[in-house]
């Protein structure tokens, strides 16, 4: 109860100046280079309210709460945060103007990120052992699990509508994705949207940031949540550079709306030239 309260203080404080001075939100998918993001801002602009979260729909946001409690895992303070924050949302929508940073990211790469930052709690038998053979099981299983992919029920590829749009009502696609710059800022009535591409983070993020919140100190990126710095790493580096998934189930993924937006021909055929083998 204490925590709900500090952190309902703490929403409180930031959105008392909404209109002039409102919070930033970093609101993403996972694994999408949002954790950087969020670290280079509060290093850069400690005075600033800011948010970190990939949940605020309140289905998105329940989901992802069942999902803790089914593995016996803590409820961690970014749902809390979401919850608060959804409630503000619906009912003080139009009185705040928000701020919302967002990412994207080849979603094979995302995915395969995503399942080794959950494999202590989602199928860690197979992914506790480092031997050749349960390596081996791993590329298996995620030739299997790529292979099942359907664009209709994917979290991933459908983040947009389900969080995005439903919560502040931007529709992504209605705005045509700056693909040389590599980001766009998207303002639509009290809703200002940065989007990034992950892959092109490293040349854009400095100026893309200083644009969207009209800034001129520049700003340092922190890189954060390094896998090299994960329990997985050598797992993870040897799957990556050993999974070889066929172009019959890279094109599933690659025609998406998703990736046809925010990606061009040649980005997605070099994508496509990674993954298969």
């Amino acid at each position: 109860m204490l925590k709900q309260h500090l952190i309902r203080k703490k929403i409180k404080i930031a959105f008392a100046n909404s209109v002039k001075n409102p919070p930033v939100i970093v609101f993403t998918a996972g694994k999408v280079g949002s954790s950087t993001v969020y670290s280079s801002l509060k290093n850069a602009l400690p005075q600033s309210s800011l948010f970190h979260l990939h949940f605020l729909s309140e289905k998105g946001i329940e989901q992802a709460k069942l999902f803790f409690k089914r593995n016996n895992a803590k409820i961690p303070d970014h749902l809390i945060i979401a919850g608060f924050l959804s409630r503000k949302i619906r009912k003080q929508f139009d009185h705040v103007n928000w701020k919302i940073i967002t990412l994207v990211r080849d979603p094979i790469a995302q995915e395969l990120s995503s399942v080794y930052q959950m494999a202590d709690r989602v199928n860690s038998d197979l992914f506790s052992k480092d031997s050749k053979s349960a390596l081996l099981e791993q590329i298996q299983y995620l030739k299997n699990r790529f292979s099942c992919f359907e664009e209709t029920n994917n979290s991933i590829i459908n983040w947009f509508d389900r969080e995005l749009k439903s919560c502040f009502g931007i529709d992504v696609y209605k705005y045509a994705f700056n693909h040389k710059d590599g980001y766009q800022i998207i303002s639509q009535n009290n809703v200002k949207v940065l989007i990034i591409r992950l892959e092109s983070m490293d040349t854009c993020f400095n100026r893309a940031i200083k644009q969207f919140l009209k800034i001129d100190e520049p700003i340092i990126q922190l890189n954060s949540n390094f896998a090299d710095q994960k329990w997985y790493n050598a797992q993870y580096k040897f799957v990556k550079n050993n999974l070889a998934i066929t172009k019959r189930v890279c094109d599933k993924y690659y025609t998406t709306r998703y990736v046809q937006h925010f990606y061009t021909r040649d980005m997605i055929q070099a994508l496509i030239e990674k993954w298969v083998g």
